[in-house]
């Protein structure tokens, strides 16, 4: 049984977010970049192979301002896919994710980030 897999990432662009008014280019780019972050982060974390499976993620959000749970979750898709891209997960449908959740969000201005932990499936975080 593997152990909580934790990865700080900053926050997602804002032209993620479905409400703003941005060109489809701009809102790919950033997508892809946030994607990109994760990929990276994640090429290097001691996962099994065929990843892990049942999960749930978790996401910390500690931002400049308050942001309500759905865009914080709508921002944070691109880091979700890169954990696929990267192998750490096969999937992220809810037969290989179980729960992807937001935790605490916390307004901090000083240090802007998102932080995710992928717990397997009978693994006490």
């Amino acid at each position: 049984m593997s152990q909580p897999l934790t990865f700080t990432l900053p926050l997602p662009s804002g032209d993620i977010a479905g409400n703003d008014r941005v060109h489809h280019m701009n809102r790919h780019k950033a997508r892809k970049a946030a994607k990109g972050d994760m990929l990276l982060i994640a090429r290097v974390a001691p996962v099994p192979e065929g990843g892990l499976s049942p999960v749930s993620i978790r996401i910390d959000w500690h931002g400049w301002n308050r942001v309500d749970r759905d865009n914080a979750l709508a921002r944070c898709k691109p880091y979700i896919d890169g954990l696929v891209d990267a192998g750490v997960i096969p999937d992220d449908s809810p037969e290989h994710v179980t729960r992807i959740y937001i935790g605490r969000m916390v307004i901090e201005r000083a240090d802007q980030r998102v932080v995710i932990t992928v717990t397997p499936e009978g693994v006490t975080p």
